[in-house]
C-alpha cells in the first residue's frame, strides 16, 4: 500500500504575504493560515494556524484576511536551534490555492466585495466535503 500525504484546508490568512524570488526567477510565497475547528471539551470554535508556503501564481492576489482554500502536503524542516537542540517545524507545501471570499470588511462601503451575500456555509456543500 502506498502512503499519502495530503491536505485540504479552508482558512483565513492571518499574516501578510511574505515572498522570496530565486536566482531562477522563481518565486516562493509564505503566509499563515487559520482554520477553525470546534472543541467538544471547551464547548467552542478554536484556531488552528498553518504555516504554508506555495509556487502558485494567485499568491499575489492574496491578502490578510482572505478566506482560501488550499491542496497540498505536509512537509517536515528538520533544525539545530541555538542549543544545538533538534527541532521540527511542520510546513503545508501548497499545490493548489484557490480564494473562496475576500476580506471581512465590517464598513458599509463593501459594495465591490464581487462575493457579496454569500455565506462561508454556502460556498461548499457537506456533500463535496472529502471526509
Amino acid at each position: 500500500m502506498s502512503n499519502i500525504n495530503r491536505l485540504i484546508l479552508l482558512g483565513r490568512i492571518v499574516k501578510d504575504i511574505e515572498s522570496r524570488t530565486f536566482e531562477s526567477g522563481a518565486v516562493i510565497y509564505k503566509f499563515s493560515l487559520a482554520v477553525n475547528r470546534w472543541d467538544k471539551k471547551q464547548n467552542k470554535e478554536i484556531a488552528d494556524f498553518f504555516d504554508v508556503q506555495t509556487f502558485s501564481k494567485l499568491s499575489p492576489h492574496l491578502e490578510k484576511g482572505m478566506l482560501i482554500a488550499i491542496d497540498g502536503r505536509m512537509i517536515t524542516n528538520v533544525y539545530k536551534n541555538e542549543q544545538n537542540e533538534t527541532r521540527k517545524r511542520y510546513i503545508v507545501d501548497a499545490n493548489t490555492v484557490e480564494i473562496c471570499a475576500k476580506k471581512k470588511d465590517n464598513s458599509e462601503s463593501s459594495q465591490d466585495n464581487d462575493l457579496e451575500g454569500i455565506d462561508e456555509q454556502d460556498l461548499i456543500g457537506e456533500e463535496e466535503l472529502p471526509f
